[in-house]
């Protein structure tokens, strides 16, 4: 089964960025991701990760905190190649914010987005929220 989808920025109605994806959809690999909360000041109510993966979509991977310890987790469906990628506070009320050049990060115009590329099923360290590395 091949799928497609397409990620576009369109600003002052004119495209920025596009992009088609096309696969196959026995390729797809998991990925888990986790971020730790501990260090992270603020009040939120949820936490959840959006990206190339989900066409940026603020409310769609909501993540979960099983044992209250403030790592939050979940596994998504990826395309085998590069993923971009935030976490986000509340629905993307708050999301994570890079200085370009950040090691774990790419720069694409005027975004800056964790980047990983994925080969195959992964399961990934917690990293603390707007961080390459973890909180400790």
């Amino acid at each position: 089964v091949e799928q497609n989808h397409a990620n576009v920025y369109i600003q002052d109605n004119k495209v920025q960025y596009f992009r088609v994806f096309q696969y196959n959809a026995s390729t797809l690999a998991s990925v888990t991701l986790s971020v730790d909360m501990s260090a992270y000041e603020g009040e939120y109510n949820n936490v959840g990760v959006f990206g190339s993966f989900n066409d940026w979509c603020g409310t769609c991977n909501t993540m979960t905190d099983e044992d209250g310890d403030g790592v939050y987790t979940t596994t998504i469906e990826a395309i085998p190649g590069q993923l971009q990628y935030k976490f986000i506070l509340d629905n993307q009320a708050v999301e994570e914010s890079f200085e370009p050049g950040s090691p774990c990060t790419q720069t694409t115009d005027i975004y800056t987005n964790r980047v990983l590329q994925v080969e195959g099923n992964m399961i990934l360290d917690a990293v603390c929220f707007n961080s390459c590395t973890s909180c400790d």
